[in-house]
């Protein structure tokens, strides 16, 4: 069984496989990122957006949003204790 339809398709139930693994072009740029960007630029960046949030730039909002209402990603790196530190921290 190759979990595959006789037209070649992935059949009802196959996870698929693991995915195109990353070029190494890309890992290269997360790289050079990661260490252009650290925590304390990232904290800037972070500020900037609330400021513009604040002043009615949608595009701030959204992605203010993103990151602490919508990505399961972000939300699942961080237990509920975590998460009430970070909120109790912001309200401090």
């Amino acid at each position: 069984m190759t979990g595959r339809t006789e037209s070649g398709r992935f059949a009802k139930g196959n996870p698929g496989g693991p995915g195109r693994p990353r070029r190494q072009v890309e890992v290269d740029y997360l790289r050079t990122l990661a260490k252009a960007c650290g925590p304390d630029e990232w904290r800037e960046v972070c500020e900037k957006a609330v400021e513009l949030a604040r002043a009615g730039d949608a595009p701030a909002r959204a992605w203010l949003a993103k990151y602490l209402c919508g990505d399961t990603t972000l939300q699942a790196s961080l237990d509920s204790g975590e998460r009430m530190a970070m909120l109790l921290d912001d309200l401090c």
